[in-house]
Parts: structure tokens; C-alpha cells; sequence
């Protein structure tokens, strides 16, 4: 389905104030057009608007995604009101993310929630949006993991982590993340992989995705071999010995 561009131009400064009406008119379309609205562009969302884009009655477009990747910030009360779209969530422009904001979102019980912007994640935020009651959760800006974060993360119950930036992961945190998360799990920006953190993933039997893998011990290739579900790696070469 073709996309509906909602993109904000003019000098006029308050998205309500954009477009005469807008509430309304953004209430109609979410609840009688498929596809996704792009409203990439908008710095600034109040929460009145944000409750009409999240409408949607049943029986609506089994489809639907709000971009919004242009907001900067989230006040908590925005939030509370985005988590009543059923939809995907698109939050790219998010680099810091409050427990009060986190624990708005987490009401969302559509599908996944994209905050790909942020590069950190306190330990409260973490987890709030561990109890995000959506389809996915991808948070592909966190180029480290501590492991009290990962331990918080671990609770999701969601069928998809997102966790690609994610360069480096220490032993703790790999063995605290599997604890309990039970559905997908990528974190194809993980460029090595040490044998203790390949024995803890192999005792799952989730489906694991290593796509950024350039390399893998023989210790390592050995304990992913005793995984029992399905894992792909992109190391591009691996010796006769590893591979054997």
C-alpha cells in the first residue's frame, strides 16, 4: 500500500496548528487507510496530536506504521499516548529516552517499537521497555551492553530483540541477556565472539543472527555447533578445522 505523506511545511511553528482540523483528519486516516504515515520531518508532537494518531478502532489496517523519526524528545504523557497506536512505532530521532517516557511506550501492544537512536539506556529506562507489550523491540543504537542493562533487557518477552549495534559483549552480559529472553535475538554487530559467550548462547534455543561475524575461534565454532536451533553468521572464512 502507498504511503500517506503527512510532512509538516510552512513557516508555522505547533503541529496542531499545521494542518486546520489535523486532529480529526489523522484520526480518520489511521482508522480508514492502510500503509504508514511519515511525519519524519516533525521536530515536535503534543500529546492531543499523538492521541489521534494512535486511534484506530478494531477492524482497522492490519498493516500500519507511524514515522516519526524526527522527534528529538518525548515528553512521558506523549508517549502514554503514542503506546495506543497498534501499529509499528518509528522513534529513530531519540537519542536519550527517560524511565517516565520508557514506561509510556511500554503500554504499546502493537507491533514493534523501532528507538534505534539511542546510544545509551539507564538501567530504568531498560527496564520499562522490558515490559513493552509489542511484537519487537529494536534498539540498534547501543553500541555497548552493561550487563545490568542486558539483565533488565533479558525479561522482554516480545518475539524479536534488535540489538545490531551492539559491538562488543562481555561474558557477563551475554550469560545475563539469555537468562530469560526467549524469542528472537540478532546482533549482527558483534565482530567477535569469545568461546564462554558462545557456550551460553548455544544453550538456547532461540533463533540467534551474527551477521556482522568476521571471525570465529575454533573454541567458539565448537560451542554454537551444540546449538539446537537455527544461527547465522557472516564470517566470510572459516578454517577446515572450525568448520569441522
Amino acid at each position: 500500500t502507498s504511503p500517506l505523506w503527512l510532512r509538516p511545511t510552512g513557516r508555522v511553528k505547533g503541529f496542531p496548528r499545521l494542518v486546520p482540523g489535523f486532529s480529526k483528519h489523522a484520526t480518520k486516516v489511521v482508522k480508514q487507510r492502510s500503509g504508514f504515515v511519515d511525519l519524519a520531518t516533525l521536530p515536535k508532537l503534543s500529546s492531543e496530536s499523538a492521541k489521534a494518531l494512535a486511534a484506530r478502532e478494531d477492524g482497522g489496517p492490519a498493516v500500519f506504521a507511524l514515522h516519526l523519526d524526527g522527534l528529538v524528545s518525548l515528553d512521558a504523557d506523549v508517549a502514554i499516548a503514542l503506546a495506543g497506536f497498534r501499529g509499528e512505532l518509528w522513534l529513530g530521532g531519540l537519542t536519550l529516552l527517560s524511565p517516565e517516557a520508557a514506561r509510556g511506550l511500554a503500554a504499546h501492544k502493537g507491533d514493534s517499537i523501532f528507538l534505534n537512536g539511542l546510544r545509551t539506556l539507564s538501567d530504568e529506562a531498560a527496564k520499562a521497555l522490558a515490559s513493552h507489550r509489542g511484537s519487537g523491540l529494536s534498539l540498534d543504537g547501543l553500541q555497548s551492553l552493561s550487563p545490568s542493562v542486558a539483565r533488565a533487557l533479558a525479561q522482554y518477552k516480545g518475539n524479536q530483540l534488535g540489538l545490531d549495534g551492539v559491538r562488543t559483549l562481555s561474558d557477563e552480559a551475554a550469560t545475563v541477556l539469555l537468562m530469560r529472553h526467549t524469542g528472537w535475538l540478532t546482533l549482527n554487530g558483534l565482530t567477535s565472539l569469545s568461546p564462554t559467550a558462545a557456550r551460553v548462547f548455544a544453550q538456547s534455543k532461540r533463533f540467534l543472527r551474527f551477521g556482522g561475524l568476521t571471525t570465529l575461534s575454533l573454541k567458539a565454532a565448537q560451542a554454537l555447533a551444540m546449538h539446537r536451533g537455527i544461527v547465522e553468521l557472516g564470517v566470510k572464512e572459516l578454517d577446515a578445522e572450525a568448520a569441522a
